[in-house]
């Protein structure tokens, strides 16, 4: 038992010595490579053993013991134990060696046995970290798997509570165009043609998609003809995460997104929109009309504003007001005119505005009518409004 500790004891030294000297064995030193035992990966990792696979060169090796007679070099490897008939060039070599043990019958058998034995509790180690990986890994899969289950189940869970609120939602808003009144609780909308912003409970809407909305807002031109106008926005990130938004969009989303509506038409839409309604102002007020006046009497001076709109092609130089004011019961406590001067080019408003006059009234005075209007242009020439032709829109 002495003698063969002493044999084991030295290999690690041996090892390095050898395989100093020869790096490799191949070809062109020995006459063949046979593994014993040989090691490998199967498609799981673990290390499976096969029996005499003859092999074309080895390195890397660790001597173990040597059959002079047989010129069989014994050597372990990371994953075989081989058994290596070298060459005359070779043999030399390892004769020459005097610490590597030269050994033949139940000695050989013995150190052959042992080294597989060491090679084979190594593989067993590797294939133990293996085999703990894979169990590690299958327990991690099915934890997630587990997760992710749970995980859908939660979402179809949540889906469906979804699908029922939007179900009650469409109920709750199953009026003729319901659907378009769009919750936007206050939350600004800004349009890209107008540059202007929209901030209201509500927004009528046109076409809806995933950032897109194009909605409508009643307009009034020249502050007395109302129609609609598009308007297209950029759902903002704030609108997109309100519940009630969001409650609204899953309810009636399909409806939202009429394939019949071509967004990119919303600009010639407001063109047309806007073109008919001004025929219809020219056609009404070929001279214009009066959007906004107002007067007072404190202290008995009267004083007046008036703001007027002109539609029509020649440029206005003056704008004569004439008025009347009575009491409760009619009778006239005064009358006058004011005069504004322009110029007031076609399709443009101005202003005018009386903190002081020179008429005085009674204190009886409590209606003021304006009887006429006399439009003076750049030309010379004059326009009388009265009676139809008079448009006031005041409110």
């Amino acid at each position: 038992m002495m003698k063969t500790f002493f044999i084991f004891s030295i290999l690690p030294i041996l090892a390095i010595t050898l395989s100093d000297i020869i790096p490799k064995y191949d070809i062109t030193n020995s006459e063949s490579i046979v593994a014993k035992e040989y090691y490998q990966k199967d498609s799981m990792g673990i290390y499976q053993m096969t029996e005499n696979v003859p092999l074309e060169m080895i390195s890397n090796i660790s001597p173990v013991a040597y059959d002079k007679k047989q010129k069989q070099l014994y050597a372990l490897s990371e994953n075989a134990l081989c058994v290596i008939t070298v060459r005359n060039n070779a043999a030399k070599i390892i004769n020459d060696d005097k610490t590597l043990p030269k050994l033949k019958g139940d000695k050989l058998r013995q150190t052959t046995e042992w080294a597989s034995d060491v090679l084979a509790k190594r593989i067993r180690f590797r294939n133990q970290k293996r085999m703990d990986f894979i169990q590690d890994s299958i327990r991690e899969d099915s934890i997630r798997e587990a997760e992710r289950f749970a995980k859908l189940e939660r979402e179809v869970a949540q889906r469906k509570a979804q699908q029922q609120d939007e179900e009650n939602y469409r109920k709750a808003h199953s009026g003729e165009g319901e659907f378009r009144l769009i919750p936007t609780n206050k939350i600004s909308l800004f349009c890209l043609l107008c540059n202007k912003s929209y901030c209201e409970d509500y927004a009528f809407g046109c076409y809806l998609n995933n950032d897109t909305l194009v909605y409508l807002t009643k307009e009034y031109m020249f502050g007395a003809y109302p129609y609609t106008l598009f308007h297209t926005a950029i759902i903002p990130k704030k609108l997109k995460s309100d519940d009630t938004f969001k409650l609204h969009v899953g309810a009636f989303g399909d409806s939202l997104k009429n394939q019949t509506f071509r967004a990119e038409n919303v600009e010639l839409l407001n063109d047309m929109t806007r073109s008919e309604v001004t025929e219809k102002v020219i056609a009404d007020c070929p001279y214009g009309f009066i959007s906004d006046w107002g007067w007072n009497d404190k202290y008995g001076c009267v004083t007046f504003f008036f703001h007027y709109t002109n539609v029509n092609k020649k440029t206005i130089k003056y704008v004569d007001v004439y008025w009347k004011i009575t009491n409760d019961v009619n009778d006239v406590r005064k009358t006058g005119h004011f005069k504004g001067t322009g110029p007031v080019e076609q399709y443009e408003t101005a202003s005018w505005n009386w903190d002081y006059s020179s008429y005085y009234v009674a204190g009886d005075a409590t209606q003021m009518k304006i009887t006429k209007v006399i439009l003076t242009y750049m030309n010379g020439t004059q326009k009388v409004l009265t009676n139809s032709q008079l448009k006031i829109f005041d409110e």
